[in-house]
């Protein structure tokens, strides 16, 4: 284990090094386990949305960053539910609380999920590099020791939420020794609904496929959002996945500039190659962005399209979507008005 936490550690001051990150160094240098040195502080980034609505992009996008440690959808053993109050909340909040303390001690259902969902602990490619081998197998990469030990590595650490509403991650923010910063990212629910039904197949839940559901999620995320803007304005962002789809390149040098994170020239070569080429997959990240934004005009039968505005028309107003009639000839300005949060009581 020492000596996979060795490499780690030499591999990662490699990589920031390369490209002058004085600080990044100092922090990696000076990181646990391997000194007993002080470190800064790291940075945590909690990006909070759900299903089928530009996270994984989102998420790769930061973790292209070489001084990143990602922590890839950590709530996956609550199934395809959505976590809104109750026992489950509190036990979600707890789960990523620990998680993003780098404290994996006694995560047993989330390790347990990891080893049937791989793609948990393989997202951390740093990580997963140096902990597994043609020799020895991938066992370490599902330590726990290991696991906080690496965490620890970084000076910033991602991690991505799907099933836990957005008001319940105002306990991170509150906590005065974790430094994190939270992303709500949004989307148009009629391309929501069409990519889950159109696009992948295991969407078979009433949380996933019920736009009323959807929609009433919105609704008590943007009352969170709007307390969360006035309470934690430096640290809490409202992102929409068609703004980022229409202009890449100039909304992430805005996030990152709110994150306090450097545009690495990774997450230039991210965008050049993640916004520009269409693979149409279910799991793809690579799209021509723009046309994204009123792809689903092309996909979403008449009956569903009227079926997610009369649920969620309400809503999308108070998003900026805007409703429409018919799906011929649709355009940007047909379903897309400007962003204006209310203002919080």
């Amino acid at each position: 284990m020492d000596q996979a936490l060795q490499s780690l550690k030499m591999t990662l001051l490699e990589e920031v090094s390369a490209h002058g990150y004085v600080d990044l160094m100092a922090a990696a240098h000076h990181a646990r386990p391997l000194s007993d040195t002080p470190r800064p502080e790291p940075l945590q980034v909690v990006i909070v949305t759900t299903w089928r609505s530009g996270s994984t992009f989102m998420e790769e996008l930061l973790n292209s960053h070489p001084a990143v440690f990602n922590q890839y959808e950590p709530l996956t053993f609550f199934g395809l539910r959505q976590i809104r109050n109750g026992q489950d909340s509190l036990k979600a909040q707890r789960v990523i609380h620990e998680l993003i303390s780098c404290k994996y001690d006694g995560q047993d259902e989330y390790l347990r999920s990891a080893h049937e969902v791989r793609e948990l602990l393989t997202r951390n490619k740093l990580v997963w590099k140096v902990c597994s081998s043609e020799d020895w197998g991938d066992a370490l990469c599902f330590n726990d020791s290991f696991l906080s030990q690496a965490c620890h590595l970084f000076p910033w650490r991602t991690m991505k939420l799907v099933r836990l509403r957005l008001r319940f991650v105002r306990a991170l923010l509150q906590d005065p020794e974790l430094n994190v910063r939270v992303v709500y990212l949004v989307r148009d629910p009629r391309g929501v609904i069409n990519s889950r039904t159109d696009t992948v197949k295991w969407c078979k839940t009433a949380d996933c496929n019920d736009p009323g559901l959807l929609c009433n999620d919105m609704d008590e995320d943007l009352r969170a959002a709007v307390d969360l803007q006035r309470d934690f304005p430096d640290r809490f962002y409202v992102l929409r996945y068609e703004d980022m789809s229409l202009n890449p390149v100039n909304k992430t040098r805005e996030l990152l500039s709110h994150l306090t994170l450097d545009f690495d020239p990774h997450m230039e070569e991210f965008l050049a190659s993640h916004t520009t080429k269409n693979y149409d997959k279910p799991w793809s990240t690579s799209r021509e962005s723009k046309k994204r934004v009123t792809y689903w005009a092309s996909k979403l039968k008449p009956d569903k399209l009227n079926d997610v505005q009369k649920a969620c028309g309400s809503v999308m107003a108070k998003f900026g979507y805007l409703t429409i009639n018919s799906t011929k000839n649709v355009t940007v300005d047909k379903i897309l008005g400007p962003l204006v949060l209310p203002s919080s009581p």
